[in-house]
């Protein structure tokens, strides 16, 4: 009898022991996890923000497109062209414009200005072709943005006479539509811009 009281006595003891010791155990993997530093990256961190650029590569064949559409453009014929990613900004004030920017993949950007309304719907009268990065840009008429030079320009349009406004502006008229281009300080062609009207020459 007293060996069986025994018995009883050791496997409760056993009992109140064992969780506890389990419980050290998990307690122990849970600081060892806590502590271990995470190599994961944050979703987050691996999504990239939007560029508003169309999945366009060429943007010399897209030119082409639009100066051979000819001077306005409707906005639903430029977005046919462009693809429908751009930027709009709003007139801030009188005498200013709504814009329209298409920043294109090879780092040019096409901004229309100068909008009107009218039944045919949303017409963009003005576009300037730039960049804001060094890329050499293709555009149409053998005109190249960061390394056509003035004389260059004067060799393809021999009528290329200086436009009123900035000291490096020059304009020439090529099938109805009027084109200015702008020269840095090196006489490097840095802007193209083409209108149906002859901008410089407006109040």
């Amino acid at each position: 009898m007293r060996l069986l009281l025994i018995y009883f006595t050791a496997c409760i003891m056993a009992s109140s022991f064992l969780p506890a010791c389990g419980n050290n155990e998990n307690d122990a993997k849970k600081k060892e996890i806590q502590q271990t530093p995470s190599t994961s990256t944050p979703d987050s961190v691996s999504i990239k923000a939007s560029t508003n650029k169309p999945d366009i590569i060429n943007a010399h064949a897209l030119l082409d497109k639009i100066f051979n559409n000819g001077m306005p453009i409707l906005l639903s014929k430029a977005k046919a062209i462009l693809g429908d990613k751009f930027i709009y900004k709003k007139a801030e004030g009188e005498g200013s414009f709504d814009f329209y920017t298409w920043n294109v993949t090879d780092g040019s950007e096409l901004n229309f200005e100068d909008i009107n309304y009218n039944e045919n719907g949303v017409e963009l009268d003005a576009l300037t072709i730039s960049t804001k990065t060094k890329n050499i840009i293709e555009c149409p008429f053998g005109l190249v943005l960061n390394q056509s030079t003035f004389t260059n320009c004067k060799s393809l349009f021999p009528a290329l006479t200086k436009a009123n406004g900035d000291e490096k502006d020059y304009k020439f008229l090529k099938d109805k539509i009027w084109y200015y281009l702008k020269f840095d300080k090196d006489n490097i062609l840095k802007e193209i811009r083409c209108a149906g009207w002859e901008i410089d020459t407006t109040g």
